[in-house]
């Protein structure tokens, strides 16, 4: 059964989860508060029509927790829908993650609409977006290459995330 098949029948957030991890073959996966976790790629999935842009504020709350945590972070993010979805390499993240203007709310569910505003010019520069009913064979395909690159993201060491790194 094609993604798009299977989109058309899911019901819930976790049936469009169990959507694309079966369409793009993903392996190692998680799922906690990023909606689905491998070593290369995160993704923030959503059952309705979200704005890509709503969706990778979620996200980058997250990269940049795990950040400060020193822990490791994929190569490449991605945010998903029923209808589309959207992937951006971490490393052009990574300066806005570290952007003192950038006001990040204080936890995950807060961010929406206020931080996509503010991330917006940055991010749609750097991000590829997909149409499923359209794009499907090019986003398998660029994903699946995402995860064949095995890019690491270093994690910079700071007084804060000493203990954890070592």
């Amino acid at each position: 059964m094609s993604l798009s098949a299977s989109l058309a029948t899911a019901r819930t957030e976790e049936d469009v989860k169990d959507a694309y991890i079966k369409a793009l073959g993903l392996k190692g996966v998680s799922k906690n508060l990023v909606d689905i976790q491998t070593q290369e790629v995160w993704f923030e999935a959503k059952a309705v029509s979200t704005p890509p842009i709503v969706m990778f504020a979620q996200l980058l709350f997250y990269i940049r927790a795990a950040r400060k945590r020193g822990e490791a972070v994929p190569a490449f993010l991605a945010v998903i829908d029923r209808e589309r979805a959207a992937i951006m390499p971490t490393e052009k993240a990574l300066p806005l993650l570290d952007d003192k203007s950038v006001v990040w709310p204080k936890s995950g569910s807060q961010a929406g609409k206020e931080l996509a505003t503010q991330i917006a010019p940055y991010v749609q520069a750097h991000i590829v977006e997909y149409t499923i009913a359209h794009d499907e064979a090019t986003l398998v395909k660029a994903v699946k290459d995402a995860i064949r690159d095995k890019r690491i993201i270093r994690t910079p060491i700071t007084p804060d995330n000493l203990r954890q790194v070592f």
